[in-house]
This record gives structure tokens, C-alpha cells and sequence, in this order.
């Protein structure tokens, strides 16, 4: 009698499920890695935005001149999204005289179909100033996603917002002030 050495069907089952669990367990850590370099991202391009709007301010004493696309009174309370102009300036383009030195502060690494700058998650970054220079930036307007909740004693605050995170859970705003 001949034994043949061959592998049985429930054999054949078991290293497939095994393969399929062991599968299941690296796209879990993939995807929790994925989520936390878009956050380190986030964080990384709130910081490099706050260091850029003290650079501006700091170079030519005041914070860039946004009219008509925010109304004064509205940049603190508000903010406003960091594209169009605002990405213009910071990148080195003189608007409207704004950056008349062409110096260039910030250099964004992604961008949308329209070529303005967003985050990991496809969302804007906004800014805050105090434009009254009171020492301290207004709390927001009420929003989950408009922060402060609270005056910040800072010049300029940055955030964005985490996709990942439900808009009831913590961690959801990346905020210059909290890093």
C-alpha cells in the first residue's frame, strides 16, 4: 500500500483562513498607519502655516490685507480659509501689494483640482488673527468645527479638520493652539 502525501481539503481550509486572518490583521495596521501620518501631516502644516503668518506679520508689521475676500470685524470672530489670495501671498505673489518683497513663507504640499491648498483629508486650512491686537484670539463662533471654544492669548491660531474623526469625538480640530 501507497501512502500519498497530499494536502486534504479541511487542511487546505485552515492555512487559507489563517492567510485570510493574518491579511485581515496588516490591513487593520495599515489603515490605523495611514491615519495617523495624515494626522502628523496636519499637524505638521497647521505649525508651518502659524510660524508663516508670524513671518508676514513680522516682516512687514501687519497681518495681509484680505479685502474684499473677508470683511475686517469677521477675521478674528470667523477666520478665514487659507486659499486663494491668502495662499498667494503666503507662497510669495504680490496681491493687491500685499508681500510686495515676494518673500515666500509657506509652501503647501497638497492641493485640489483648482490648485488650492487642503489637507490630508481634501479640507481647508483656516486662520485666525487678532486683528485688534488685544493680545488674544476671539473664541469661535459656536461651530464644532470653528474653534477656539475659548480666547486664545495668542497672535494667529491655525486649524483644520481631522476627516477621520466624527464631528462629537475629540481630536477632530487640529489646532496650533493645543500642539
Amino acid at each position: 500500500m501507497k501512502k500519498r502525501s497530499a494536502f486534504t481539503l479541511i487542511e487546505l481550509l485552515v492555512v487559507v483562513a489563517i492567510i485570510a486572518l493574518l491579511a485581515s490583521m496588516l490591513m487593520v495596521t495599515l489603515f490605523k498607519a495611514k491615519q495617523n501620518a495624515k494626522k502628523a501631516a496636519a499637524i505638521t502644516e497647521v505649525k508651518a502655516l502659524d510660524v508663516a503668518m508670524k513671518q508676514y506679520y513680522q516682516e512687514y508689521v501687519h497681518w495681509p490685507d484680505l479685502q474684499p475676500q473677508v470683511t475686517i470685524p469677521r477675521m478674528e470672530l470667523d477666520g478665514f480659509p487659507v486659499q486663494g489670495m491668502v495662499a498667494r501671498i503666503l507662497e510669495g505673489d504680490s496681491e493687491n501689494g500685499n508681500n510686495s518683497k515676494r518673500r515666500r513663507f509657506m509652501n503647501f504640499t497638497r492641493r485640489d483640482s483648482a490648485g488650492e491648498p487642503i489637507n490630508p483629508w481634501g479640507g481647508r486650512y483656516y486662520v485666525k488673527v487678532d486683528i485688534d491686537y488685544s493680545g488674544e484670539v476671539m473664541a469661535g463662533g459656536g461651530e464644532p468645527d470653528d474653534p477656539p471654544n475659548a480666547a486664545v492669548r495668542r497672535p494667529v491660531i491655525v486649524w483644520t479638520v481631522n476627516g477621520d474623526v466624527p464631528e462629537t469625538e475629540d481630536g477632530r480640530v487640529i489646532g496650533s493652539w493645543k500642539l
